[in-house]
């Protein structure tokens, strides 16, 4: 029996055993309600408190500490050290994915990214289906291909990474590069050597 059955079988047991009256129920309602809103503020919380982990961590620890020119500091039995980092995400809008993937071609690494043919066939067609199984080349003009590119998250920080250790000029478009590249400083909080 799966763990899940157990614990099921184990509450029918019990709420067998205690006759629930309408005042346990509301009593049990009322805790269920409590529980979820607290997880709910926890989750605010939370994220408030990555925000604020963020900006200490990305921005204002590394810009005090480069203006100190150090960057190291002991805090009770932990070290926060500062160390570059370069940060990537593959654009999530057509028009600049397309323009990263095609700069990223224009440079060599264009055998990183993915394609995949995407084609619109007709509705309830099987004709034109097994037409495009048997001879791509010889589909109906009513198909409407579409060549779609990606690549993977991973491989284009790793790209990105590669690109800013090299020095190589990236584009840019309204005043930001086409890779959408993040080169800044972190502070991470580690266990003393």
């Amino acid at each position: 029996m799966a763990d899940i059955e157990l614990m099921a079988e184990a509450a029918r047991e019990q709420v067998s055993q205690v006759p629930a009256t309408l005042d346990a129920i509301r009593e049990k309602a009322n805790e269920l309600v409590a529980v979820e809103q607290k997880m709910s503020d926890l989750t605010a919380q939370l994220k408030e408190l990555s925000k604020q982990r963020e900006y200490l961590r990305i921005r204002l620890i590394p810009d005090m500490m480069a203006s100190n020119e150090i960057f190291s500091i002991g805090v009770g039995n932990k070290v926060v050290e500062v160390e570059p980092i370069v940060e990537a995400s593959v654009p999530k809008d057509a028009d600049k994915l397309d323009a990263a993937i095609s700069f990223l071609t224009s440079i060599g690494e264009g055998g990183n990214v993915r394609r995949h043919l995407d084609v619109e066939l007709p509705q309830n067609n099987a004709v034109i289906e097994d037409r495009v199984v048997k001879a791509l080349t010889r589909i109906s003009r009513r198909l409407k291909p579409r060549v779609v590119a990606t690549i993977h998250p991973q491989t284009y920080k790793a790209i990105a990474r590669r690109l800013v250790a090299n020095g190589t000029a990236i584009p840019e478009k309204d005043g930001k590069n086409i890779l959408g590249i993040f080169v800044g400083r972190i502070a991470r909080v580690s266990e003393p050597e």
